[in-house]
């Protein structure tokens, strides 16, 4: 790709240095959007949206944005005619220099930066220069791999639940048949399906085993795995993921007024308990295309409903029109008293006209001399 050889909102015609009108009128846009009090990402997605891109097919960005508004030159020389007034340039000029700071970073903080790439959150920035202080004061922290007992996966779960963004769920079992198979006592159901826009996924009256349910109260331990494919977009930050789908499995019942009530009775396995929308993205997976459920009765069990549903809902940022997304829903039941619920739903689901299939399986041995 050829650089620019003329500053945006100019080009050469006869010889001489001309006003390109379509990138003028651009520079027009990003002074006055700037004056007005707009940021650079404003401004860069304001841009995003005009049909005229900074230079051949690369998307605008805030180098860009911040090269305009520092070129004098727009305001016309002896070479460039003028494009903005004098006044213009020097109110978005006045803005810039009063929020040019001095760089008061540590050269630790410095070499954090460019080994990261981009800034780092402040939280990991702090963690970060913590750790390098204290193995500067204390050199004999730095221990040999080999000498340190190995920490799981779970074990760091279980010393701060907040890793689990960092670690996931926990590590699948290392014996195949362990995941491929299951005894009596338990299920586990795949369901593979798409779900379109503006319409939800019901299946009424799933067989939950009778063996679970007594005095008219339900136990045993469920857990759920969603994943699906959701539309990307790196433009939008935080928000690069565009759709959600949500998995809820629980019990309905018909009300007096002869409404179908419905709550869903296995939550997402999250510590968090929060109700604002940065918290909920930060800390309960919504709009995470991984989400994990689970949900282990108590003792004293919940009252049974009519009957239990799972229920797929998706949900597209505002505006969005999405073609169907496909999703896998993995469901497994567990009796801890050991009863044989396995058959109890594969003949429920057969009773109700579903079709049900074993998982067959292809193992390849291979080994590595």
């Amino acid at each position: 790709m050829n650089k620019r050889r003329q500053p945006f909102g100019y080009q050469i015609c006869g010889g001489r240095v001309a006003v390109k009108c379509s990138e003028a009128d651009i520079v027009k846009y990003i002074f006055r959007a700037y004056i007005g009090g707009a940021s650079f990402n404003d401004i860069k997605l304001g841009l995003m949206k005009q049909q005229v891109s900074y230079d051949g097919d690369k998307a605008w960005n805030k180098n860009m944005i911040a090269r305009i508004l520092g070129d004098r030159r727009y305001v016309g020389t002896d070479v460039y005619p003028q494009i903005l007034l004098c006044k213009e340039f020097e109110a978005a000029e006045s803005i810039r220099t009063s929020k040019i700071q001095a760089d008061t970073r540590s050269e630790a903080q410095r070499l954090l930066y460019k080994l990261s790439d981009k800034r780092p959150a402040a939280q990991t920035e702090a963690d970060v220069l913590s750790i390098i202080n204290a193995l500067i004061h204390d050199p004999s922290l730095i221990k040999d791999p080999k000498t340190v007992p190995e920490i799981t996966e779970t074990l760091k779960l279980q010393q701060n639940p907040n890793n689990i963004k960092y670690y996931g769920f926990g590590m699948p079992a290392v014996d195949v048949q362990d995941i491929l198979q299951c005894s009596q006592d338990e299920i586990t159901l795949v369901f593979r399906q798409k779900i379109a826009q503006g319409t939800h996924l019901e299946m009424f009256n799933f067989p939950y085993p009778k063996s679970l349910i007594h005095d008219g109260k339900c136990f045993g331990e469920i857990g759920m795995t969603l994943a699906y494919n959701p539309v990307l977009d790196d433009r939008y930050g935080r928000e690069y993921c565009r759709t959600n789908i949500d998995a809820s499995f629980g019990m309905y019942h018909i009300s007096k007024s002869g409404k179908l009530e419905f709550k869903g009775c296995v939550p997402l396995e999250t510590t968090w308990d929060e109700k604002f929308e940065q918290s909920r993205v930060e800390n309960g997976f919504k709009w995470s295309p991984i989400k994990s459920y689970y949900r282990k009765i108590s003792d004293r069990g919940i009252n049974a409903g009519e009957s239990w549903k799972i229920r797929i809902d998706m949900t597209p940022r505002n505006g969005l029109v999405v073609p169907a997304q496909e999703f896998v829903l993995i469901i497994t039941i567990k009796d801890p008293k050991g009863h044989d619920i396995y058959s109890e739903v594969v003949n429920g689901l057969r009773e109700r006209g579903y079709i049900t299939n074993n998982l067959e399986t292809r193992q390849q041995v291979r080994q590595r001399q």
